[in-house]
């Protein structure tokens, strides 16, 4: 099925369409694009209208402005794509940094969405003392684990960022595997076609590094839809503090815990995301609640 291209606001993004039913949009996160949901958003495409749809500087979008292609600018994305498919409500699937772009939508427009799924959202606001300022990692330092999980991540932000501007996105998304989806110390192995995509997208990682608008548990307690929660087992202690500050302020959640997979949960386990998210949108729709 071919890609369809959009222009939202300027921005061109390109998506794939499938199925007919309620609309779910799967928003992904750095170093990705929309085939990272497929083994997802096919199955689902059986019962549901599936929207996957490749962020503003991820492939094949021209856009190469990852400075600009910050959390805001992305809901901005976001917002045009849900008006141009219909207006909603949809149900919004994130992962990590597109876990932060469906949270923050979904607290801007309340009424255009109908259930969400995030899946370990990024949004470190939620670990620091001060969710205005994230340079002095003032984040949850009544955890020592969480404080040497967000630390590590810093450090390896800033080697990643040497190793795109040398052009080396290979190793760029080494290190993002080793060091930022996984607990410490930990080697897995991913499909080959997922890195192939990973390094064609590894200059998307920078995204975790542009400003963002502050999100705390009092804007996370405003999010009233049916929330699923999904974590991985192994993922790295700060990502699970953030699923878990999450789960004790969102007022209509559940979390599930994905056996044997680490961050990168749409590539890691697919299978085990599909059911739990199939699961969760038939309840919705037994409900009445999807449209």
């Amino acid at each position: 099925m071919p890609l369809i291209m959009i222009d939202v606001g300027g921005t061109v993004l390109n998506y794939l369409e499938k199925g007919e039913g309620p609309t779910v949009i799967f928003v992904h996160g750095v170093a990705g694009d929309y085939r990272i949901w497929k083994e997802i958003a096919d199955p689902l495409s059986k019962h549901f209208r599936t929207i996957a749809y490749s962020r503003r500087c991820s492939n094949p979008n021209q856009n190469r402005d990852v400075q600009n292609s910050t959390v805001e600018n992305n809901v901005k994305d976001l917002e045009g794509l849900v008006e141009k498919s219909g207006g909603g409500p949809v149900v919004l699937v994130g992962h990590a940094y597109g876990g932060a772009i469906s949270a923050l939508y979904t607290a801007k427009r309340p009424e255009r969405v109908s259930s969400i799924v995030l899946m370990e959202p990024f949004m470190p606001s939620l670990l620091s003392r001060n969710p205005r300022s994230m340079h002095n990692l003032s984040m949850m330092l009544t955890k020592p684990s969480v404080a040497r999980s967000a630390s590590r991540w810093m450090k390896s932000m800033e080697a990643i960022g040497s190793d795109l501007d040398a052009k080396e996105g290979g190793k760029a998304v080494e290190k993002y595997l080793d060091d930022i989806c996984t607990q410490e110390e930990e080697k897995r192995s991913y499909p080959k076609k997922a890195k192939e995509m990973m390094v064609l997208n590894a200059q998307t990682i920078r995204e975790a590094d542009t400003a963002r608008p502050p999100f705390t548990k009092k804007d996370a307690k405003t999010i009233a839809q049916p929330t699923l929660l999904i974590q991985g087992e192994h993922s790295p202690k700060a990502s699970l503090a953030m699923v878990g500050i999450l789960h004790k302020a969102m007022p209509n959640n559940q979390v599930a815990t994905v056996k044997g997979s680490a961050h990168l949960l749409p590539v890691e386990k697919p299978g085990e995301c599909l059911a739990l998210i199939d699961n969760f949108l038939k309840e919705r729709k037994g409900k009445g609640q999807l449209t």
